[in-house]
């Protein structure tokens, strides 16, 4: 799977689109909130650590 930053026309196209000018866009970044995820599962601390 390729990115779309390491496609050449395509960051050409972002780079207009974000009216960068003659410059490239080298890093490109989402920001927001995604749907809330289930809890991992976690093993009792008793399970994990151990007295000497």
């Amino acid at each position: 799977m390729r990115i779309l930053l390491e496609i050449a026309s395509l960051r050409r196209h972002l780079g207009a689109l974000l009216g960068v000018g003659d410059r490239l866009v080298d890093l490109l970044v989402r920001y927001g909130h995604a749907a809330p995820m289930l809890r991992s599962l976690r093993r009792p601390v008793r399970e994990v650590i151990i007295a000497a």
